[in-house]
């Protein structure tokens, strides 16, 4: 994305350089000589800058996708940030299960298994543990 906003502004100032024109002509009889070939320069006189206002617009653009991009950059940080606290907090609380509560966590889930096997609990019911 930045690059594409960088390529814009260069497009939008190169639009402020006059474009020079070449040209050729010929003319068989209309002209002050007989076969007349005639060669053409033109350059524009760059009195106004007409493009200056797309000149900002452009350097805005591309000022506002760079905040994006650091935004988005601290964003994925933080984010990161938040998930390996999380992750720390579950090891800890991991690391502090006993062998006593293990046993207790597998009979709570061969009790839930057995009711739901005998239509006791339901699906959704079952969702809730």
């Amino acid at each position: 994305m930045m690059e594409s906003q960088e390529l814009y502004v260069k497009w939008q100032r190169s639009l402020n350089t006059p474009d020079i024109t070449l040209g050729g002509s010929y003319d068989q009889a209309g002209g002050a000589f007989k076969n007349q070939v005639n060669l053409t320069f033109a350059l524009p006189l760059p009195l106004w800058r007409q493009n200056k206002g797309n000149v900002a617009v452009a350097k805005a653009q591309l000022e506002q996708s760079k905040t994006n991009l650091a935004y988005k950059k601290q964003e994925l940080e933080n984010s990161l940030d938040v998930a390996y606290l999380i992750w720390q907090q579950q090891m800890q609380q991991y690391k502090g299960i006993t062998s006593d509560m293990k046993q207790d966590l597998e009979k709570v889930y061969e009790g839930i298994l057995s009711n739901f096997q005998k239509e006791i609990l339901t699906f959704l019911n079952l969702r809730t543990f």
